[in-house]
């Protein structure tokens, strides 16, 4: 048996229990990291794990560019390519080989989306391709693609769980 980059020993599908600790793992980091994000999950009645997972994927998005100072621009683009590619894969319900923890707590939250695409996932990757850059931004209009693509991004990833039952 191999193991993934999430410690995890995996055969070529993942068992539920190899989910289901990934699940547990992304809320771990979500309480740690938000805590008042994490608080006001537990009034949720429906979509807490999608939510650990969401929070998780966003996190590891940030700490790969904000921990890069060591890295060159081309390494983090190089592993922002890789996180891109790994999510295009898990949106086409395929578990890439080389999963983080946050992978598959993501294979997971995909189905329970209700049909969102990969899209706001991908703008995201790209603010943080912006972030990566560090390259000061000359007008308005990039400033709100910049906050499009790292925050409003986000809004339209949660969205789908909080109004569940709401919007048919």
């Amino acid at each position: 048996r191999e193991k993934c980059k999430c410690g995890v020993a995996r055969d070529t599908a993942y068992d539920a229990s190899v989910i289901q600790a990934a699940k547990q793992r992304a809320e771990e980091t979500t309480k740690k990291y938000a805590k008042s994000f994490y608080l006001a999950s537990l009034l949720m009645t429906s979509g807490r794990d999608v939510a650990y997972a969401l929070y998780a994927w966003c996190r590891e998005l940030d700490e790969l560019v904000d921990n890069s100072s060591s890295a060159s621009v081309d390494e983090t683009e190089r592993a922002l390519d890789g996180v891109l590619d790994r999510l295009r894969q898990i949106f086409k319900r395929q578990i890439p080989k080389e999963s983080t923890y946050v992978d598959l707590a993501m294979f997971d939250a995909v189905p329970q989306l209700n049909g969102l695409g990969v899209e706001p996932f991908a703008d995201m990757v790209e603010g943080m391709r912006m972030d990566a850059r560090r390259k000061q931004f000359e007008t308005f209009a990039d400033v709100e693609l910049y906050a499009y693509r790292v925050a409003g991004t986000v809004a339209l990833m949660i969205l789908p769980i909080l109004t569940v039952g709401v919007i048919e």
